[in-house]
């Protein structure tokens, strides 16, 4: 991938969309070439505001849908690599400021207020069912959308240290099972037990099951994971009322799902 990157012994790292063989430092006025094969160490440099350019290149990166991977190498990551490992790292080193990357995408039943257009060129109509960016204000087709949020998910599920175990099957977007009715919905979490990795969509909802052959499963609103539920636990008839009142929950508070309490991180 075309980028510059540069690292001082001063300390100093630069980040370059235009690869120049060798740029001066700005801080001690070394002369720095261009590194084309960073280390870990180095990459571990960069500071907030070049992670977040590094991401703006890295979406730009093609890959194979079949497999996740990459087509091409990107920082120390070789082609071929599923690139939820890279967004793992850029997870790690941004922390709960990474969700700003691919943004918090929320989805907007009764549209937004005026028409606009999404990044691929369709026109989204006044009160069309849309998503909306709230990181960037952009707006989103449905088909853009729901492809942007299955992304989000899926990093979702890979951060999580029970979902990122699934390997019989593995957890990918092959994984995702949509509903057009709450009703269908819960006559699946009665059916029995499910697979590690298995998840339910309903509108702007999911859930995805962390146990293997087992019943407890992280629930995500929009870009939000706010919740570990256990199905059998809710009561007989109940099932579509408690999901109708989860569509109502507000997210705008939420921090996260225990998993990410330093004190809990420290037993996995």
């Amino acid at each position: 991938m075309n980028v510059g990157l540069y690292f001082c012994e001063c300390g100093e790292t630069y980040v370059s969309d235009t690869p120049y063989k060798a740029v001066r430092c700005l801080e001690c006025q070394s002369v720095l070439k261009i590194e084309n094969k960073p280390t870990s160490k180095q990459i571990s440099m960069f500071r907030k505001e070049q992670l977040k350019q590094l991401w703006n290149l890295f979406e730009n990166l093609t890959h194979d849908p079949s497999t996740e991977g990459i087509t091409e190498s990107f920082l120390v990551w070789q082609s071929t690599t599923n690139r939820f490992v890279i967004w793992l790292w850029f997870g790690e080193k941004l922390g709960q400021d990474f969700i700003d990357l691919p943004g918090r995408l929320v989805w907007k039943s009764h549209g937004i207020t005026s028409n606009d257009k999404c990044y691929c060129g369709e026109t989204v109509s006044a009160g069309q069912e849309c998503y909306s960016n709230l990181s960037n204000g952009k707006v989103l087709c449905m088909n853009c959308g729901k492809r942007k949020m299955i992304d989000l998910w899926l990093y979702l599920g890979y951060e999580n240290p029970w979902i990122n175990q699934a390997n019989d099957p593995f957890f990918t977007r092959k994984s995702f099972r949509i509903f057009e009715s709450v009703e269908a919905l819960i006559k699946e979490f009665e059916c029995g037990t499910w697979s590690l990795g298995q998840a339910f969509v309903y509108k702007n909802l999911v859930f995805i099951n962390q146990v293997d052959g087992g019943d407890e499963w992280l629930t995500i609103k929009d870009y939000c994971p706010f919740d570990s539920i256990t199905f059998r636990a809710v009561p007989a008839n109940s099932g579509p009322a408690f999901i109708r009142k989860l569509l109502k929950h507000k997210i705008e508070q939420e921090s996260g799902p225990d998993y990410h309490n330093p004190v809990i991180q420290s037993f996995l």
